[in-house]
C-alpha cells in the first residue's frame, strides 16, 4: 500500500468525511477513494423499528417475487 503525507487543511477537510469518500482534483475528476481509519457513527445508533413501522414498510413494499424474476430471467436466454 502507498503512503502520502497532505496538509493539515486537507487532513481537517477529511477528517469531517463519515466513511468512504470520492477524492476529486479541482475539475472534478476522481482520483481515488478515502476511508477513514475509524467510522464516524457509532454502530449502536443503526435505528430500531418496532413491529408497527416493519408491518408498514411491508405492506407499502411494490417488488417482484423472486419466481416472477427467475421466470423473466429465463426468458431471455
Amino acid at each position: 500500500m502507498s503512503s502520502i503525507t497532505i496538509d493539515e487543511k486537507s487532513v481537517a477537510a477529511l477528517l469531517q468525511c463519515a466513511g468512504v469518500t470520492v477524492v476529486r482534483d479541482s475539475k472534478g475528476k476522481a482520483i481515488g477513494y478515502f476511508q477513514p481509519v475509524e467510522p464516524k457513527y457509532d454502530p449502536c445508533d443503526i435505528p430500531v423499528f418496532d413491529e408497527e413501522e416493519l408491518d408498514r414498510r411491508e405492506q407499502r413494499w411494490e417488488g417482484i417475487p423472486s419466481a416472477e424474476v427467475r421466470r423473466r430471467l429465463e426468458e431471455l436466454r
